[in-house]
């Protein structure tokens, strides 16, 4: 007499998902892989290859969704059902809506609808990611893992000067030639950050063994691609998500993840390329060259902040930054001239390099507080009723998502204050899809 074999937790309710989900997982696979690693010769060989190929996939996965419509529908009113799922869709509507509403009172309407096509591209994609997230297996997290484990190659074969698939001019210094498969040192160290929490988490709530040694063996490859890039605020975007994924994990292996924590800060210090741009700023404080400090960004950041002044409903319009930056930027230098003394003024920025003072130039307080919102519903996730995650959920993807939402959350919170996420393509798929992810399976076990 044959024996049955037991249910897994992937298919308690299907075997086999139907086409337009098989289509459209294949699609977002494609898009997560190959986004990190695609690139083409020209004035913009990265960032702009890469947005293309994002709207491309977009495309094929709105196909997808017409062609199995109405299990489309079905599976976006299931996910509505779930308490974190529904709050999930209606953030991502009230980005969108109030995209569209600040549009009203920009400053460029051109540029603010350019905006709004993104930003609405970008909710499809979340909100696919959304409907077949349950789906997936914790192996969709390699989807992350393997691109950036290439691209962390890359910048240590670079900065070690061993390979770079790129020919540069012989003036450009060492540090710029790390761009890794992004364009930038910064860009790179951005997008490395969300891998190693999310390594660091698989490596800890996978139940087989071998995932567990690869997730581990990732983790160092990325952590070393993050100290080749020399990224300062990604080390710290880095560092302090470590730290709150220990404090999350189980007493038993919270010593060992703090520590490890810890550890990697005090190999930072000791890295003498860090400790010089630390001992740098210490000193740019002390005597005040706040425009050094902030490494000749401080006009951007104030040219943002009068942006905000001047409209602190609707700001300046989506999209309109770059637009208007040159005008502000003379009233800020005349009116902190005594703090702008060493930056150049021909420099002009088509983003702020921090996304808080970006939002709410671009969107006003609403467009501020909405963004607020989604940082607070993504790191609430890992608090959904549990105090500690690895002994209360009994599904790994659940467990996966109880500790990676918070401190992926604090990393974004860190990362945006120096730098541009929410403008780069592949840290950004990386946020939405883990978040989209950490939406439908922190609810399993609930």
């Amino acid at each position: 007499m044959s024996r049955k074999r037991p249910a897994t937790t992937s298919s308690k309710t299907n075997n086999r998902p139907p086409i337009w989900v098989r289509y459209n997982r294949a699609v977002t696979a494609v898009t997560l892989i190959a986004s990190p690693l695609f690139y083409w010769s020209g004035p913009d060989s990265f960032r702009f290859p890469k947005e293309i190929l994002f709207r491309a996939a977009v495309i094929l996965l709105a196909m997808g969704a017409v062609l199995g419509f109405a299990t489309f529908v079905e599976r976006v009113r299931r996910t509505w059902r779930k308490r974190t799922g529904r709050i999930a869709m209606m953030v991502a509507g009230a980005v969108v809506c109030w995209t569209a509403i600040a549009c009203l009172g920009s400053s460029n309407s051109r540029l603010s609808l350019a905006a709004l096509s993104w930003v609405t591209a970008l909710a499809f994609f979340f909100l696919n990611a959304l409907t077949i997230a349950e789906t997936y297996s914790i192996a969709a997290v390699w989807l992350i893992l393997i691109p950036a484990a290439i691209n962390a190659l890359v910048v240590i074969l670079q900065r070690v000067g061993v390979w770079n698939p790129f020919v540069f001019p012989a003036d450009v210094a060492q540090h710029a030639r790390v761009v890794g498969l992004l364009g930038n040192p910064d860009y790179v160290g951005i997008y490395l950050v969300t891998s190693i929490l999310a390594a660091a988490a698989l490596a800890l709530v996978a139940t087989r063994a071998w995932m567990r040694v690869v997730a581990v063996s990732t983790g160092i490859l990325l952590v070393l691609g993050l100290f080749a890039t020399q990224a300062f605020t990604a080390i710290i975007g880095c560092a302090a998500g470590l730290f709150c994924l220990g404090v999350l994990a189980a007493r038993r292996r919270r010593i060992f993840i703090v520590s490890g924590a810890i550890a990697a800060v005090a190999l930072l210090l000791a890295y003498a390329p860090i400790r010089t741009r630390i001992q740098d700023h210490l000193a740019f404080a002390r005597y005040r060259q706040y425009d050094l400090l902030f490494a000749g960004r401080l006009g951007a950041f104030l040219a943002a902040w009068e942006m905000f002044q001047h409209h602190p409903i609707s700001g300046v319009g989506p999209g309109c930054y770059p637009y208007e930056f040159l005008p502000y930027r003379m009233d800020v230098q005349q009116k902190y001239s005594a703090m702008l003394r060493q930056e150049p003024t021909e420099l002009n920025f088509g983003e702020t390099h921090n996304d808080h003072l970006q939002v709410l130039a671009e969107g006003g307080a609403p467009g501020y507080a909405i963004f607020l919102a989604a940082l607070l519903f993504a790191g609430s996730l890992s608090f959904s009723g549990i105090e500690e995650p690895l002994r209360t959920a009994v599904d790994e993807r659940a467990t996966f998502a109880k500790l990676i939402a918070f401190p992926t959350t604090v990393s974004l919170l860190v990362l945006t204050l120096g730098q541009f996420p929410l403008h780069l393509v592949a840290p950004l798929l990386n946020v939405l899809f883990l978040i989209a992810m950490c939406s439908v399976w922190s609810a399993i076990d609930s």
